[in-house]
């Protein structure tokens, strides 16, 4: 089993592994945006609050805030996140199944991240899978 390309540039040259993780690494923002997540969402409750103040993080790093389908949000200084509504009908269709995920990494005890210490757990067929995506 080799290698594929999968990614190209505008003038269909391969884009190699080595490129991408390169990239990946030098993407400031993104990585910044995802220490912020993990250090605010240390709970998900069932009104969306955290939700959105996570959404609107990795939206306005994107700049998927300035125009289009999520434009004008933004988090206030209070914390709060402005015009929150435009993430609503996202949380009322992800709320049920994110919640049950969050529930089921913090419950296997893989995930240092969101539970702030290691639990011991019983092996089963989801603990491991779970291990495998929150460690991958």
């Amino acid at each position: 089993m080799g290698t594929h390309n999968i990614l190209f540039t505008a003038k269909d040259d391969a884009i190699t592994p080595d490129k991408i993780n390169e990239e990946i690494i030098l993407f400031k923002k993104y990585n910044d945006a995802v220490d912020t997540i993990i250090k605010i969402s240390q709970r998900l409750d069932s009104s969306g609050s955290e939700f959105f103040k996570c959404a609107t993080i990795i939206l306005k790093n994107f700049g998927m805030t300035r125009s289009g389908p999520f434009m004008g949000l933004e988090t206030l200084k209070s914390g709060n996140v402005n015009n929150h509504k435009i993430l609503q009908n996202c949380w009322s269709e992800i709320k049920e199944p994110l919640i049950t995920i969050r529930k089921l990494v913090t419950e296997s005890g893989y995930s240092t991240l969101l539970t702030g210490r290691r639990k011991s757990h019983k092996k089963s067929k989801n603990n491991e899978i779970l291990g495998l995506i929150v460690y991958y």
